[in-house]
């Protein structure tokens, strides 16, 4: 198999990834919406805010990696899938497999953590 027949294959594998994702997420973020919904007996009132705490963190968090694949399904379509946002290189696929969202390389990555604290 050529190089790139292999990073098309390599890049429809990890987009098939990053759609099957998104809908397990998509799924997960209607059944919490429904459950904040659903939970409303005034006799268990605190434990009802708590759990309501929880599925909106959780609803926060899934919102969020909904926006990272997004913004990775538009880097596949545009091109730019891969390379490190930071310093163009491209992103090792053995991170992509694991991270397939991933904007940077482990060491620009590295660098921007560093830069929080």
């Amino acid at each position: 198999m050529s190089d790139i027949a292999q990073e098309q294959k390599i890049l429809e594998e990890l987009k098939t990834k990053l759609v099957e994702r998104h809908k397990e997420l998509s799924g997960e973020m209607i059944s919490h919406r429904k459950e904040l919904r659903d939970e409303a007996s005034p006799e268990d009132a605190a434990q009802i805010r708590e759990d309501a705490e929880m599925l909106e963190e959780e609803s926060f968090l899934e919102e969020q990696e909904i926006h990272l694949i997004e913004e990775a399904v538009q880097r596949i379509a545009d091109g730019s899938y891969g390379q490190c946002l930071d310093c163009k290189n491209r992103i090792p696929v053995a991170r992509l497999r694991v991270l397939p969202y991933a904007k940077f390389c482990v060491p620009c990555e590295t660098k921007r953590e560093r830069t929080k604290k």
